[in-house]
């Protein structure tokens, strides 16, 4: 796994497991900042259910959890007498409370969504937000790991492994064989705040918190990326302080070919829109095409071999041992199909009673991340588009990259199920 020689850095991995210890405490258990942390998931989800609004308009009666029956699907007994209580044999037969299909109140979520991204983006919030970030980085982790590293881990709590490019590119051609590392397993690490709204929906938890799981994804991002920079510098030890010194920038400096017009608002709101539809017809393409073909492999997923390797994983991470074959089941699912996936079944077996809320918790810190096999043709992809002649370079990288990624989400996860309380939920 390590790329180079030299001495291991002790610093970087004390200051680094600390510091993911000290955040997951302060933000699960503190009462000051876990409460800022709740208001904050909480005014999140509020906000995304704004989208809410559009769905009535465009799907009618399908967007209503509850449709119109028919009096056909009522079957009703009254008692004779109406005063008396209705007695054992009184029966009414109704048709079950439906919930809301994924294709309707998914993707004006998701649209919505990238249009305030699209907003934060145009208007340099996002820019200020990754280089504060890198700011704090570099001042904690010290010289062990130079601006553009910074830049690279701290862009991937906000935005997802495709954009990160994009607002590094005027660097990319530039960045080191380590460097890109670390970028492409940040992405690995992470999830884009845009797929918060797909998380939320397919994962529910019964616990009075409606922002719970929007909170713990936000939550995973940000230990993750602070896992991400001690496990590269554990990988990579060997970088020359030339090297870093090269590279004191934060990576968001502007491209001299790019154009000095910036669009309006108005663009900004029909790309951001233009951007989240495509995201929502992905997902859904990708759900309907990975979850066939995890009922190819279902077989092979919840065979005796692959539970003896994976449930002591998810026991490591934090999972008591009577959920450790369920989550473990799940993050195969996660590794072989997408997180996507994996999230679909969590939300199922929680809903079945197969996995305890908490434990449930612990696994979405686990595959939260786009550390799946499907996901190195995604980010190869966008990175061999902005800079084709390092494409080879993409490809070798990659399985480093995307077991770097997971070791991350698997250290989160770790961490929190450490500070988690058990009456959290």
């Amino acid at each position: 796994m390590r790329r180079s020689s030299g001495s291991l850095p002790v610093r970087s991995t004390v200051v680094g497991v600390g510091l993911a210890v000290v955040v997951s405490w302060a933000l699960l258990r503190a009462p000051g900042v876990g409460g800022i942390s709740c208001s904050i998931a909480d005014y999140l989800h509020d906000l995304v259910g704004h989208a809410d609004a559009s769905t009535p308009v465009i799907w009618g009666h399908l967007a209503d959890p509850q449709p119109v029956q028919p009096a056909a699907d009522v079957l009703e007994q009254k008692p004779e007498h109406p005063e008396a209580p209705p007695d054992s044999d009184s029966t009414t037969l109704k048709r079950p409370q439906s919930p809301e299909p994924l294709i309707v109140g998914l993707p004006p979520k998701i649209i919505f969504l990238s249009m305030l991204i699209a907003c934060l983006r145009r208007y340099g919030v996002i820019d200020v937000f990754v280089r504060v970030c890198s700011a704090l980085s570099r001042r904690t982790f010290g010289p062990s790991i130079s601006g553009i590293e910074a830049a690279a881990a701290s862009a991937n709590v906000v935005v997802g492994q495709t954009d990160v490019p994009l607002l590094l590119r005027a660097q990319l051609r530039r960045m080191s064989s380590d460097q890109l590392l670390l970028l492409m397993s940040a992405g690995f690490a992470t999830v884009s705040v845009a797929m918060l709204p797909v998380y939320d929906s397919l994962v529910v938890i019964d616990s009075g918190d409606p922002g719970l799981v929007m909170r713990h994804v936000l939550i995973s991002n940000i230990i993750s990326a602070i896992f991400v920079i001690a496990l590269y510098r554990l990988m990579c030890p060997g970088a020359s302080k030339l090297q870093l010194r090269d590279h004191q920038q934060d990576g968001l400096a502007n491209d001299n070919n790019a154009s000095s017009e910036r669009p309006g608002l108005l663009d900004v709101l029909v790309t951001g829109a233009s951007d989240g539809l495509k995201l929502a017809v992905a997902i859904i393409v990708m759900l309907v095409g990975f979850s066939a073909i995890g009922d190819v492999l279902r077989p092979c997923i919840d065979s005796a071999a692959a539970a003896a390797v994976m449930a002591p994983t998810a026991w490591l991470a934090g999972v008591p041992w009577c959920d450790a074959s369920c989550c473990g089941r799940i993050l195969l699912e996660q590794i072989m199909l997408t997180e996507i996936v994996a999230y679909k079944s969590l939300g199922e077996s929680v809903v079945n009673g197969e996995v305890d809320p908490r434990s449930a918790l612990v696994c979405v810190h686990i595959i939260c991340g786009f550390a799946s096999i499907p996901s190195i043709a995604v980010q190869v992809g966008t990175l061999q588009a902005l800079c084709p002649e390092r494409r080879a370079e993409y490809l070798a990288l990659a399985p480093r990259a995307i077991a770097l990624g997971f070791l991350a989400c698997w250290c989160s996860a770790g961490t929190v199920s450490l500070v988690l309380p058990e009456n959290l939920i």
